[in-house]
C-alpha cells in the first residue's frame, strides 16, 4: 500500500508542477503580448504613421501601370501557352486510334467504319449513348456540341436527334406505366 501511495503522491506532484508551468508561460505569453502592441503603439504615435484612408493613398502613376501591366502580359502570355500545349496534346490523344478492343468492337457494331474509329469518335458516342439515357449533362453537351458558331442550330442533325430523344422519351413513359 505504501508503495501505491508514493506512485499516486508523486504523480500529483508532477501534474501540480507542470500545471504551474502552464501558468507561467500563459502570464509571460500574456505579457509578450501586451508589449509588443505597446511598442507599435509607440511607434504609430511617434513616426506619425496613419492608417491608410482616401486622404493618404498615393495615386496610380503611369510607371506603376506600365509595370503591373508588363507583369501581367508575361504570365498572360504563359498561361496562353500552356494552353496551347494542353490543346495540341489532348488533339493529338482524340486522334490516336482506341486502345480497348471491346471498345472498337462496340463502335463496329454501332456501324462505324474500322478506319474511321479512333478516340474522339468513341468519346462522341459515349456522349452520346449518355444522352439517350437520360442524363442531363450528356444532352446539353450534345445541343451545344451541334451548335454553328452562330448560335444556329444545324437543322438535319438536330431534328434527327429531337426525334430519337421523342422516341426515347416515349418508350420510358410506356415502361412506367
Amino acid at each position: 500500500m505504501k508503495i501505491k501511495d508514493k506512485k499516486t503522491s508523486l504523480a500529483t506532484e508532477i501534474i501540480k508542477e507542470q500545471n504551474n508551468k502552464l501558468k507561467i508561460y500563459k502570464i509571460l505569453s500574456v505579457i509578450l503580448i501586451t508589449f509588443i502592441i505597446f511598442l507599435l503603439i509607440i511607434l504609430f504615435i511617434c513616426r506619425g504613421w496613419k492608417m491608410p484612408n482616401t486622404e493618404n493613398l498615393q495615386p496610380f502613376t503611369k510607371e506603376n501601370a506600365k509595370y503591373y501591366g508588363k507583369k501581367g502580359g508575361i504570365k498572360s502570355g504563359i498561361v496562353r501557352a500552356e494552353r496551347k500545349s494542353i490543346k495540341e496534346q489532348m488533339q493529338l490523344l482524340l486522334s490516336m486510334p482506341v486502345f480497348s478492343q471491346s471498345k472498337t468492337n462496340m463502335l463496329l457494331e454501332a456501324g462505324f467504319d474500322e478506319t474511321e474509329i479512333n478516340n474522339q469518335l468513341l468519346l462522341t458516342y459515349t456522349i452520346f449513348q449518355k444522352a439517350l439515357t437520360g442524363d442531363v449533362k450528356a444532352t446539353s453537351l450534345v445541343f451545344k456540341t451541334i451548335q454553328n458558331e452562330d448560335n444556329e442550330k444545324s437543322n438535319a442533325f438536330n431534328d434527327t436527334l429531337n426525334d430519337l430523344f421523342n422516341i426515347w422519351s416515349v418508350e420510358k413513359a410506356r415502361k412506367r406505366n
